[in-house]
């Protein structure tokens, strides 16, 4: 099928939306996610990840998903808010209190480095990154 003009900028504004949740999670300093492995979080090839970064690939209805699901990018397609097929298609998201759960955590490990990291994944969504390096 022949790309139209409405594909052509959804498929440029997929990419500036992408870029910079990429740019955050690979290229960052001391991150720990290669580019692997965040294409395979939208479920793609490093090679069609590249493209969808550059806007010269329309991504298809499984990667507009997972990328709902993983980094919240919802991108309207010819004016239309597709929020309704992603979300019938996709996992369900739901709506949690603003509070959802607080855990006491002590983390020790004698004669070890441990450093921990919040990172804010999509709107109201965090990972936390723990690294423990044994002292020689």
């Amino acid at each position: 099928m022949k790309q139209t003009e409405a594909d052509r900028r959804f498929a440029l504004e997929f990419g500036n939306k992408l870029t910079p949740l990429y740019e955050r999670e690979v290229k960052a300093m001391g991150a720990l996610k290669s580019p692997a492995d965040f294409a395979h979080c939208l479920g793609v090839s490093t090679g069609a990840l590249q493209k969808y970064l550059r806007g010269q690939a329309m991504p298809s209805l499984r990667t507009v998903i997972k990328a709902y699901d993983e980094f919240g990018i919802l991108i309207p397609y010819e004016g239309r808010n597709p929020s309704k097929i992603v979300q019938a298609r996709g996992k369900k998201r739901a709506t949690v209190p603003d509070i959802q759960m607080s855990l006491p955590l002590i983390i020790e490990s004698p004669n070890s480095e441990i450093s921990c990291e919040l990172k804010k994944k999509a709107p109201g969504r965090f990972r936390i990154e723990l690294q423990i390096k044994q002292a020689v």
